[in-house]
Parts: structure tokens; C-alpha cells; sequence
């Protein structure tokens, strides 16, 4: 397969978002044996030797390119060795086997996120009417960033690049800050793909509930996880249940931070333990106890 299909993810600033994408780089080689994996790093990141065989790709971004932590991913198509990347946040795991099949249904794509398209109403903090006004755009995609699709076409690298220019001279308007200094990557992304009329990949509907069968953000409604054998269940309401490939946030229940997490540090855990790696304790994500 070369270089042609491939996963990506990011660690940046402080080492437990290394100790994450570890844990997401082994449930990759657990899952899918054909694809390689890339990390992007900056130099704050120490990378064990033990570390890099579970990598195929290293890469450190350049001092004079680097962003302030999740808006890294706007350097993902720049710093790529792949022709179509599955970007997976660091905080991700991969349950499931199935991930050739979302594969197959993205080769129709050249940039997606698995969202819908919104014309009113509100989002991130953002009234999307006034914002499709402003920027002369037909819709919002409501999507997370946790997993993004690209390839190296011509409509991604204007993606990126217009996303770029949004979050350089326009976040004051289209910007939605979260933490002092910092800014939701999701608005930038949405009206750039608005801007060329890209589509998100779709959810499946099931009686009105939105069913995500690619990856889901497991935030307080996670029921079960076994990530050897496939199990995994999330309560959506109305007696329906999702049981997606990828689940980000796994086990951080009703406060979705980056605290250390029983569930998550336990499934990890059995696939340190597998791949014969160290185990992951609270002091290995900065957290003094459980």
C-alpha cells in the first residue's frame, strides 16, 4: 500500500498527549495492520526509544510553523507523508476492525469531517445565520475535529490554506474561544469547507436519532468497552445504542477533560500490556491520583 492511505495524529506541548497517541498508535496496529501511522510533534515532545518502533512516521514540526495546540492540525495537509490521511486525535482509540470500510466510502471525498450541514441557529457560540451572511457562505458544517479525511488534491490544499486565513485575520468574528488564548479549530475548518460547498460525511439516521458508525466522542454515556473483543456500547437515548469504530474520550464520563480516566487507562492498559509496553499511571498524564 506505500504511502497511499494512511493515519496521523498530533502531540504537542506536554508529554501525556504522547502517552495518548501511544495508546491510539497500538489500538491502530491491533486494528489495521496494512496502514502506517505518523506522529506530529513539536520539540517539547521526548519520544522513549520503545516508542518509535510503534510509529512509522516521526515527524517534528518546524519551530517557525508551529501553532498553539489544537490548531497544529491546520499544518496536517503541509506535514503529511500520506495522499489521503485519516487524522484521529491523540485522546482516540480504534475499537473495531471495520475502519476499511469507512476507507472505501471516503475515496469519493477529497476533504470530510462526519457532520451535518446547519443554516440557523447556534454553534460554538456563533449565530450561524450571521456568520453565513458575513462570510458569504451557504451553511456551517457542525462536526468535532477529532477525525478528519484528506487527500493532497487541489480542493484540500485550499481548504487548509482558507482555513489558515480564516484563523489568521478573522477569529475575532468567527472565532470561538474555550480557554484564555485559545480557540475552537471546528468554525475555521466549517466555513472553509462551506466556502467550496464541500460535503461532511454523513450521519445515519435511526428514528431521529443521529447514529455515528465511523467514530463517535464518548462524553458520560459509555455502557461497555473491551477493545479485544469489539465491545463497545454507547447510549444515545430512546433505547438506542451507537457502536462506532474509533471512540474519542473514552471512559471521561460527564466532565470530558483530559484527567486520568479508570476506563480509559484500563483499556489502554491491556494494549500496553499486549504490545509488551509500560503501564500508564496517573503520574504518566500529570495526575497526582485517580
Amino acid at each position: 500500500m506505500g504511502n497511499e492511505e494512511g493515519y496521523m495524529t498530533i502531540a504537542t506541548g506536554q508529554q501525556k498527549y504522547l502517552e495518548m497517541a501511544l495508546n491510539l498508535a497500538l489500538s491502530i496496529k491491533l486494528k489495521d495492520k496494512k496502514r502506517p501511522i505518523a506522529l506530529l510533534h513539536d520539540k517539547n515532545i521526548r519520544i522513549p526509544e520503545e516508542y518509535k518502533k510503534h510509529f512509522d512516521y516521526l515527524i517534528k514540526i518546524k519551530d517557525k510553523d508551529l501553532l498553539k495546540y489544537h490548531m497544529n492540525k491546520l499544518l496536517l495537509l503541509k506535514y503529511s507523508p500520506f495522499e489521503k490521511t485519516m487524522f484521529i486525535d491523540a485522546d482516540s482509540l480504534m475499537i473495531k476492525k471495520d475502519i476499511n470500510t469507512i476507507w472505501k466510502k471516503l475515496k469519493k471525498y477529497n476533504f470530510t469531517v462526519m457532520g451535518e450541514k446547519l443554516k440557523e441557529g447556534e454553534k460554538c457560540f456563533l449565530d450561524i445565520k450571521k456568520m453565513r451572511d458575513k462570510f458569504r457562505i451557504p451553511y456551517l458544517v457542525d462536526f468535532n475535529a477529532g477525525v478528519m479525511y484528506f487527500d493532497k488534491s487541489n480542493i484540500s490544499m485550499k481548504v487548509f490554506k482558507k482555513s489558515r486565513e480564516y484563523y489568521d485575520n478573522k477569529k475575532k468574528i468567527l472565532g470561538s474561544p474555550f480557554r484564555e488564548g485559545l480557540y475552537a479549530d471546528e468554525p475555521f475548518i466549517s466555513a472553509a469547507m462551506a466556502k467550496y460547498e464541500l460535503e461532511p460525511f454523513p450521519y445515519a439516521f435511526r428514528h431521529i436519532i443521529k447514529i455515528r458508525q465511523w467514530w463517535v466522542c464518548a462524553h458520560g454515556k459509555l455502557k461497555e468497552i473491551d477493545i479485544f473483543k469489539e465491545n463497545f456500547c454507547l447510549d444515545v437515548g430512546a433505547g438506542h445504542t451507537e457502536h462506532p469504530i474509533i471512540v474519542s474520550f473514552p471512559g471521561l464520563g460527564d466532565k470530558p477533560s483530559l484527567n486520568f480516566s479508570n476506563v480509559y487507562a484500563d483499556c489502554s492498559n491491556k494494549l500496553r500490556s499486549f504490545f509488551s509496553m509500560p503501564m500508564m499511571t496517573p503520574s504518566i498524564l500529570g495526575i497526582k491520583s485517580i
